[in-house]
């Protein structure tokens, strides 16, 4: 997985649910790292263009001692 975090459990779970452990999930992976400050800004967005909406994009911010860092991460459910 991505950031040392397995994203398999979160395959086929409700959108609810993906988005209260989501963004839980990358800050405790990414808050390990000595240079990461914090995690903030979640966006958790589901794609409108797939008629299944199946999948997941996450957009979030990472404060490191060398500055901001915008992330995204998208994931199929």
């Amino acid at each position: 997985g991505i950031y040392g975090v397995e994203f398999d459990r979160l395959i086929g779970q409700s959108f609810d649910f993906i988005e209260a452990d989501l963004s839980r999930t990358i800050q405790e992976a990414l808050q390990v790292d000595d240079r990461i400050l914090g995690v903030s800004n979640f966006r958790i967005d589901r794609d409108a263009n797939l008629a299944s909406n199946n999948e997941i994009h996450c957009f979030f911010e990472v404060e490191t001692i060398h500055g901001i860092v915008h992330a995204e991460r998208s994931l199929l459910r």
